[in-house]
């Protein structure tokens, strides 16, 4: 009852979400098949179409969906959602990923300087790399997921890795010269963070914690040095990217202190 509140029922004659739950993926992907017809630009139902032909073993189904899913995310702005779905397209057929990613980078060169499409949730280190530099830098990206209150990486640990969230928010914090925790903002899709233990291999700099289910690609140093050995430009872009958040830290660590004394 609940399901079908939820998502209401399919043309087909059966609500696509009780269907699935029954193990009816065929009747499930009729029905999702009509509501697209309904809402041909909804991601959410391709990408649930998908996975009844995966479930099916129709891989060449599955993959056309998921394709089309990242044009749209990345059409709309939704970069770091673009590339989640490219991964689900990797371990589905490996020589379709390519192509994908390519698209994606494409796109974000095209559409990179203009100001509606970057106030979606287009990451801001993406926008900065050359379209091949970016289809490495996807390629060598991987899909993690974290639960409300996990920390995604802890202050003073170290740190090989660079996350994007590509779904929910986290809370980025730090501790005070006087040793109280100091929250400095909230990130969500398309936010990038552990650069700095990233490129300078000293410890992680800030605490995030997950606020709520989180999803977010991981590109780990191993990766991202075997991405700069082919295009030594990609370390610059890095640098300057880490810079510009180093800054952004101090501004809002000196922010909180002054507004802390106020009190």
């Amino acid at each position: 009852m609940i399901l079908k509140k939820l998502f209401g029922k399919g043309d087909s004659g059966g609500d696509w979400a009780v269907l699935m739950q029954k193990g009816d993926f065929a009747g499930a992907a009729a029905a999702l098949a009509s509501a697209l017809e309904k809402k041909p630009g909804d991601v959410n139902l391709l990408v649930k179409k998908a996975e009844c032909h995966e479930r099916l073993g129709q891989v060449d189904a599955a993959v056309a969906d998921l394709d089309a899913a990242v044009k749209l995310h990345t059409e709309e702005g939704f970069v770091a959602k673009a590339v989640a779905l490219q991964k689900k397209i990797a371990k589905l057929k490996p020589e379709a990923a390519h192509r994908t990613s390519e698209f994606i980078a494409s796109e974000v060169q095209e559409n990179r300087k203009e100001e509606a499409w970057q106030l979606k949730a287009v990451p801001s280190l993406f926008a900065d790399f050359s379209r091949d530099e970016l289809t490495e830098v996807i390629a060598g990206m991987d899909v993690r997921d974290f639960g409300p209150a996990d920390l995604l990486c802890r202050e003073g640990e170290p740190g090989d890795s660079l996350l994007c969230i590509t779904d929910g928010r986290v809370e980025v914090s730090t501790k005070a010269p006087d040793g109280q925790d100091v929250v400095l903002k909230q990130l969500g899709p398309g936010d990038f963070f552990g650069e700095v233990a990233f490129l300078t291999g000293k410890a992680r700099t800030a605490t995030i914690t997950a606020l709520e289910p989180v999803e977010a690609l991981e590109l780990t140093k191993e990766r991202m040095l075997e991405v700069i050995a082919r295009y030594p430009h990609v370390e610059k872009v890095m640098e300057e990217y880490r810079q510009r958040r180093a800054q952004e830290t101090i501004n809002a660590l000196i922010q909180r202190i002054k507004e802390g004394k106020k009190a």
